[in-house]
């Protein structure tokens, strides 16, 4: 928060969501084509739509004129789980899956303090305490609790297996970044 992370691994994870972005956007466009509920299509419909448009901002701020990077080992078995969360298991471990993506950000914004329109991530920072985000992640949330409660047992086991598979692949996800050796193999592939 104190704006004081090395430049090399913040553009690192930013290269990473991108990547993350376009795989999560097929999951959440999963999810909307594997239920049967008008309003959880056009939630997830929306949210696809949303990831990409988001993935498409960041390569024209963050990472402009820089090339498209490879998924990262932590990156690529985050989406594949992701995918296959959505994919082939029952509709509620997929959408238990991606609710962590959705949590952590809204609980990582509501925790982070006003933040200076000159602190070096301030945009960045801005998007996850946005109101708009923390409605959608109520909704996704509610969503998640109704198929939760309409699945049976093992389903439900195996979608509170996957939330918390999903929660420990997100801090993989952001702590990746922080082992980047700036002049390595990694930060500019």
């Amino acid at each position: 928060v104190g704006g004081t992370l090395p430049d090399h691994a913040f553009r690192f994870y930013l290269g990473q969501d991108a990547r993350y972005l376009q795989d999560y956007a097929k999951a959440l466009a999963g999810l909307a084509a594997r239920t049967d509920a008008v309003d959880e299509t056009t939630y997830w419909s929306y949210s696809a739509y949303s990831s990409q448009v988001e993935e498409a901002e960041l390569h024209r701020t963050w990472l402009a004129g820089e090339p498209a990077v490879a998924p990262s080992p932590v990156t690529q078995a985050y989406t594949n789980f992701l995918l296959a969360s959505v994919f082939v298991d029952d509709y509620v471990v997929g959408a238990a899956a991606v609710l962590p993506c959705y949590w952590l950000y809204a609980q990582t914004g509501a925790q982070i303090p006003r933040i200076p329109d000159e602190h070096p991530y301030a945009a960045w920072l801005h998007t996850y305490h946005d109101d708009e985000f923390v409605q959608a992640t109520a909704q996704a949330l509610a969503i998640v609790e109704r198929a939760f409660a309409l699945a049976a047992p093992q389903a439900r086991s195996r979608a509170a297996r996957a939330y918390l598979t999903a929660c420990r692949h997100e801090m993989e996800f952001f702590d990746q970044a922080l082992r980047v050796d700036p002049d390595g193999p990694g930060c500019d592939e």
